[in-house]
């Protein structure tokens, strides 16, 4: 019944436009290494396409996503796909791939890097904004950017208003790639990630229906080709 119910996913979400490949390996991900079970990890594949549409972002994209970002994953165990998912709304919404989100944060996995960063982030603002020992207590990704994020915006600092200077010192301090980073962490609504699907507008909501209901059709087609098939063998 669950190898059954992992090759209609499987063959569901190609046909959506989501490499089977991938959603393969994002199972293996999520049955060897993040300890669902079989049916869990179909499910939660389904339940990630319907997600992408939420937030505005391609299910292939999301599917890839996700495997590239296992090894960080990984270390929440099974909630490691509910910890994926605010990282993904997070990002798209500070318009950020997934992968930049968590090369940010992931310097504070240690209190060596945490209190390396804080302290030249805390001399460049001016003040005691941020904690190291908070930083590595709040181990989902997201916290760590709202509070990056706020510690910049407490501090008086407006990306806008900054000197060419400031901007680079700040993000060298932060850790990041460029300036460009510093202004997508500055400019992030980390807050407010949880009003996703309120915030959807009318049409965006029927489209969002529409796609679900078109899911729910092809995997109805699936589930009588199956029973065909089975047919057939007897």
């Amino acid at each position: 019944s669950a190898q059954t119910d992992l090759m209609k996913t499987t063959a569901l979400l190609d046909k959506m436009g989501v490499s089977s490949d991938i959603t393969a390996g994002n199972v293996q991900i999520m049955t060897s290494v993040m300890g669902l079970s079989a049916e869990a990890a179909a499910a939660t594949s389904r339940e990630m396409f319907t997600f992408a549409q939420a937030i505005g972002m391609p299910p292939a994209e999301m599917a890839s996503a996700f495997q590239e970002a296992a090894p960080h994953m990984s270390k929440f165990g099974s909630m490691g796909t509910e910890v994926f998912k605010d990282v993904a709304a997070a990002a798209r919404e500070a318009g950020m791939e997934v992968g930049q989100l968590l090369s940010i944060t992931e310097k504070f996995d240690t209190f060596e890097g945490a209190a390396e960063t804080v302290g030249k982030l805390n001399a460049v603002l001016g003040g005691p904004f941020l904690n190291s020992l908070e930083l590595v207590s709040a181990t989902n990704p997201v916290d760590r950017m709202r509070m990056l994020s706020d510690a910049a915006n407490e501090a008086g600092k407006s990306f806008d208003d900054m000197a060419y200077y400031e901007k680079i010192t700040l993000a060298n301090a932060m850790g990041l790639k460029d300036v460009g980073e510093l202004a997508l962490v500055m400019a992030g609504q980390f807050d407010t990630l949880g009003d996703t699907m309120q915030n959807m507008s009318q049409t965006e909501l029927i489209d969002l229906q529409k796609q679900t209901t078109d899911f729910n059709t092809l995997q109805d087609e699936l589930n009588q080709l199956y029973r065909e098939f089975a047919l057939q063998l007897h």
